[in-house]
């Protein structure tokens, strides 16, 4: 009878614990490196290191959780506004900058950032670079701004060493001011090798999918915020073939909660709204795993936040940031915003 008792209490202590999604968060090694510079790429490498990218030329690396940042020197980068950044390998870095015309370029480090290679310079005088993403260490995608209606999307098939565009006809039009946003260097969403997609806004909000490395796409509305150009998907990350989340919203009106956040089960075809727990305007989203779990966090200005169900979102820190990054590694969590503000986000 005492042996059945204990059972029950254990089981009813799972129960409980299993009903409780309330995690508790905490930001540790908090500080900013440069407090006049935005930070908006980043990439987690693992618990340990981590790359921040942003504006005036701004590259920082860390090696132990963040209690330091050295920088990293980038020819001809000191203007640049580095949006995005990939560590594709050990001591393999893709670096991204946005910027009208010429200012958006791709750089590649083979030794930890020491020396840079130009890769790719945009020859379109309206061409904006907004993110880069990696299947693999030799495959990958960016997207600019539309060019003549085009989507102008890239291929990298050698580790980022050279850049194309396809030569498949099948690349969607883009509405008259329809575009991405470079807010985070998160607009595209990978997994697998070939799957992926893409958030737009503006004029248009939609959601392009390819499943054959950009051979074919289809695209699907979006439920978020659209019809100015300060409005649409800021981000978007999938976890499985099945289930992915946007967010976004009007960076202008950074505090309103309306049409801000959006699911999926149905690998992108259709998108609801959060009916409850929506959130102000998010710059940047993505998936983290926790006692075999899996959980998104998202953070903007208005502050950091976090859902397991895709519909009811908690606070996971107050404290808002433009990026987040997850490491694939350890799932160890980093942040970057304005003014030069870093941080890991542990569990407690």
């Amino acid at each position: 009878m005492k042996k059945t008792a204990i059972l029950i209490f254990v089981i009813f202590q799972i129960f409980l614990f299993s009903q409780n999604k309330q995690l508790k968060f905490k930001l540790v090694n908090y500080t900013s490196i440069d407090s006049l510079v935005s930070l908006r790429g980043i990439f987690a490498v693992d618990g340990s290191a981590a790359w921040v990218s942003g504006s005036k030329g701004s590259v920082y690396v860390t090696s132990n959780e963040g209690k330091n940042w050295q920088k990293k020197e980038v020819p001809l980068g000191d203007s640049l506004d580095f949006r995005d950044i990939e560590e594709i390998a050990p001591g393999t870095i893709i670096l991204m900058s946005a910027g009208v015309g010429e200012d958006s370029r791709i750089y590649k480090s083979t030794d930890d950032g020491e020396t840079w290679k130009i890769v790719y310079h945009n020859s379109y005088p309206d061409g904006f670079l907004d993110t880069i993403e990696f299947w693999n260490r030799k495959n990958g995608i960016a997207i600019g701004d539309p060019v003549d209606g085009k989507f102008n999307i890239l291929f990298t098939t050698d580790g980022g060493t050279t850049w194309e565009e396809p030569q498949s006809k099948n690349i969607p039009d883009a509405f008259p001011g329809e575009a991405q946003f470079a807010a985070s260097g998160t607009c595209i969403s990978v997994i697998g090798k070939s799957e992926a997609w893409i958030g737009t806004g503006g004029a248009k909000s939609r959601i392009l999918k390819t499943t054959d490395n950009g051979m074919n796409w289809k695209v699907f509305p979006s439920p978020l915020l659209q019809g100015k150009s300060s409005k649409g998907i800021f981000s978007i990350h999938f976890v499985d073939k099945n289930k992915g989340i946007i967010v976004g919203g009007n960076y202008l009106q950074e505090n309103a909660m309306d049409s801000t956040s959006a699911f999926s089960i149905d690998g992108g075809r259709t998108w609801k709204l959060n009916s409850s727990g929506n959130l102000p305007y998010q710059s940047s989203v993505k998936s983290f795993k926790f006692h075999n779990r899996i959980y998104f966090i998202s953070t903007g200005p208005g502050g950091t936040f976090y859902t397991e169900d895709l519909k009811n979102w908690y606070t996971a820190v107050e404290t808002g940031f433009h990026s987040i990054s997850v490491s694939v590694k350890d799932n160890s969590i980093w942040l970057a915003g304005s003014n030069g503000r870093v941080a890991k986000l542990i569990i407690e």
